[in-house]
């Protein structure tokens, strides 16, 4: 049986060729022990991205952990980075005020490496008078604009679920789309449209993240595993990006605020040296 539902977008990625991207909505805590941003740095494959949230977005003041969070991804040198959380509530939220948090961000953490859009709104063509834009499209343009006026700053959308509309123009204003978030049991069943990867460009996998949760690891079944399932279908779909968790969707748990177990042990590091 394959290990996917869905059209087959060529030769699938080798477990080298794939990155991390994980909602790390925990705190810093770079201070004590078993500091999961710690792990993180250690384990991150080369070119994966770990998304900070403060609180919903910036917060209120600027953290001095985050900033040293920061600095000890980009102490490995492994290409890792660090983007900020904010939501734009599917269109519904004020421009002015995404704007205000993306200014917040920089203000704040000057090394921050990009942006996490969650709640984004695929729709193109919905009209968004409320906020004053002509339609969804026209909004995120705006944002795209707003986030590309600092240099290498990368920009990650989440709609949470794209498989039943084309939301291909979506790779227009955005550098990574979140083709697919949802429970394993819909992933794995999960027949991919075909704009998600169009064949023609293996480097577009680096455009496209999955996010899996409620993800099993057996350590005594012979079967395969629910994550080495998981692992197989988004290689064979292209997500250039992945991260499943053990972590059950609401209302049974609040997800992201752990890393899953199967991440096993890590070797510490010091913290590279405040930079002036």
């Amino acid at each position: 049986m394959s290990p996917f539902v869905g059209p087959d977008p060529g030769p699938a990625l080798s477990a080298n060729e794939q990155r991390d991207i994980v909602p790390a909505y925990f705190g810093p805590h770079l201070s004590e022990d078993g500091s999961l941003w710690r792990k993180m740095a250690a384990v991150m494959k080369p070119g994966s991205i770990a998304i900070m949230n403060p609180n919903s977005g910036p917060g209120t003041a600027c953290d001095e952990q985050y900033e040293q969070v920061i600095d000890l991804f980009h102490f490995y040198r492994r290409g890792l980075r660090v983007i900020g959380y904010l939501s734009t509530d599917y269109g519904r939220r004020l421009f002015g005020d995404v704007i205000a948090d993306i200014d917040a961000y920089a203000c704040w953490y000057p090394r921050l490496d990009g942006f996490f859009i969650d709640e984004f709104n695929n729709n193109a063509q919905q009209r968004l008078e409320n906020v004053g834009s002509s339609s969804v499209s026209d909004y995120y343009t705006a944002i795209h604009v707003k986030v590309s006026e600092r240099p290498r700053q990368i920009l990650v959308g989440n709609p949470g679920n794209v498989s039943d509309s084309q939301g291909d123009w979506a790779f227009d204003v955005v550098d990574v789309l979140v083709t697919h978030e949802n429970q394993v049991a819909t992933y794995l069943a999960w027949d991919q449209p075909n704009w998600v990867y169009p064949r023609t460009d293996r480097d577009h996998s680096y455009r496209n993240a999955h996010l899996v949760h409620g993800v099993q690891r057996s350590v005594v079944s012979a079967a395969p595993s629910q994550e080495r399932r998981v692992l197989a279908a988004s290689r064979a779909r292209h997500a250039g990006y992945i991260f499943s968790t053990d972590e059950a969707a609401p209302p049974e748990a609040r997800l992201w605020d752990r890393l899953p177990a199967s991440w096993g042990n890590w070797l510490a590091y010091p913290l590279p040296l405040k930079r002036r």
